[in-house]
């Protein structure tokens, strides 16, 4: 047999030498994607990922929306809510998220039906009936309500909808829960049993649910819109905190709670429950075993800007175990508060804030921080 000639030997070596590299540069640059897709995000970014915001315009062109855009883009917030100001027609909505729209951007509305529904026949879409309503219904008519108001909302591309309101209604009637016929009814049982119909239509749709309010405004007198509201005397626990037994174990990561901004002075003497430590990580993480996301209501109503400053509600809250902050900039949150000014960049104002104070060895703010940080990122994954 003829032996190969030297320089087929040397062409043969050189492909051989050549493929190694070209196999190793392959690996080499998949490892390095694999890298900086997994990077950690740094402080800023952390915190950012903890902050909701609400903004004035309908518009891609107005400045209020693009400085929401450029807030997205240096992730410096993970979710947004719409109210009706934003939304002025299907289209309209379409153009605007489709402006803002970002992989793991959480796009919340209040959509409950009845009195609370942004997307509703007035602005081109369509009305649902009350929670009061469906729970004088069919366990199957709910369903089919649920289905139908989870289809429209995946349809108009928003995935977090701030709703069941799993209140139980007391005697006697709280004025902005039973009076407005947001509760399911004064039966714990029938809260969740209707209020899980509702997270399974919007669960089969992708879209992100919150259990509301807690631990239960059912029995309170006031508004907190207008200022805290002490429930310490007409709260049952037996029966508030049932909704959030029967749910808590059965929902997916997709169900979130929203906070109340309720004082109840035997849970906590001081804090109402959106800034009580006692009250979010004691008994709803500790006694109920919550562990998913936890969204405060509205920092910018005035149960909280007229008896804290924005720096002090803004540490507590994330001590608290707030997982994500949620400002409206909406004036009728604080239609009490004249001081109120509408500020699209505060996301900046909270980054700069929390990242200071722990610089400053705040120790238990970071691990709160880093904490809530992963929460956040397990949700906004699951979108």
């Amino acid at each position: 047999m003829e032996k190969p000639s030297l320089s087929v030997v040397l062409i043969n070596l050189d492909i051989s030498m050549r493929m190694k590299y070209i196999i190793l540069s392959l690996f080499l640059n998949v490892n390095s994607l694999f890298a900086s897709s997994f990077e950690e995000p740094s402080l800023d970014e952390k915190i950012g990922s903890l902050i909701w915001i609400g903004f004035p315009g309908t518009k891609p062109e107005e400045e209020s929306v693009i400085q929401v855009r450029s807030l997205i883009d240096d992730k410096k917030i993970s979710g947004i809510i719409l109210f009706r100001h934003n939304i002025e027609s299907p289209s309209g909505l379409e153009t605007l998220i489709r402006f803002l729209q970002a992989p793991g951007l959480i796009i919340s509305i209040d959509q409950e039906g009845g009195l609370v529904q942004r997307l509703r026949a007035s602005n081109g879409f369509k009305d649902f009936p009350s929670e009061k309503e469906v729970g004088q219904g069919s366990l199957e008519d709910a369903k089919t309500i649920y289905t139908d108001m989870a289809q429209m909302v995946h349809s108009n591309r928003v995935n977090c909808v701030l709703a069941p309101v799993v209140d139980v209604d007391q005697d006697p009637i709280c004025s902005v829960i039973g009076g407005l016929k947001r509760s399911f009814g004064e039966d714990p049982l029938i809260v969740s049993t209707y209020a899980k119909s509702f997270i399974d239509a919007m669960d089969e749709h992708n879209i992100l649910t919150s259990l509301k309010h807690f631990p239960g405004h059912g029995s309170a007198y006031g508004d907190t819109h207008e200022g805290i509201v002490d429930i310490t005397h007409t709260w049952n626990r037996e029966k508030e905190l049932m909704p959030y037994r029967n749910l808590i174990g059965s929902c997916s990561a997709k169900t979130t709670i929203m906070t109340a901004h309720l004082v109840h002075k035997e849970l906590d003497e001081v804090y109402p429950s959106t800034l009580s430590k006692n009250i979010l990580t004691g008994l709803l993480r500790g006694e109920l075993g919550f562990r998913g996301g936890i969204v405060t209501d509205d920092l910018h109503m005035d149960a909280i800007l007229k008896n804290y400053s924005f720096e002090k509600s803004t540490i507590l809250a994330l001590k608290a175990g707030a997982t994500f902050l949620l400002y409206s900039n909406n004036p009728l949150a604080a239609k009490g508060y004249d001081e109120f000014q509408i500020n699209t960049m505060l996301p900046n104002d909270v980054i700069h804030l929390v990242k200071n104070q722990i610089l400053g060895g705040d120790t238990e703010l970071a691990s709160a921080v880093e904490e809530q940080w992963q929460i956040s990122k397990m949700i906004r994954e699951s979108l």
